[in-house]
């Protein structure tokens, strides 16, 4: 794996997916950023590596199942701004949200 090039994030999914760790997506709650240069956020695809995490995933199909947004779990507020999590129920493949905690 290669840290800073593209499907960095895909890869580290894939590897969860493969050694049955909960995946969670905690887009919602995780305070995060990509820091860049000049070049944005395509800066990646300018190495001669740039596919190499992509390639140690397999085929383009599989890239696009291990994305946050495909993670069984997905994290959210509450009314009273605390963390909680969902489950999201799979259908033809994916996940898709449903309450399993309060």
């Amino acid at each position: 794996m290669v840290i800073g090039r593209p499907f960095y994030d895909h890869y580290l999914m894939y590897v969860a997916n493969l050694n049955n760790i909960a995946r969670v997506d905690a887009t919602r709650t995780a305070l995060a950023f990509h820091q860049t240069g000049k070049d944005g956020r395509f800066s990646g695809f300018s190495y001669k590596d740039s596919y190499y995490n992509k390639n140690l995933i397999g085929n383009k199909t599989r890239v696009h199942l291990e994305c946050t947004d495909k993670a069984p779990y997905i994290s959210h507020y509450d009314k009273k701004h605390n963390i909680q999590l969902r489950s999201r129920k799979r259908e033809n493949g994916y996940f898709f949200s449903m309450f399993i905690m309060r």
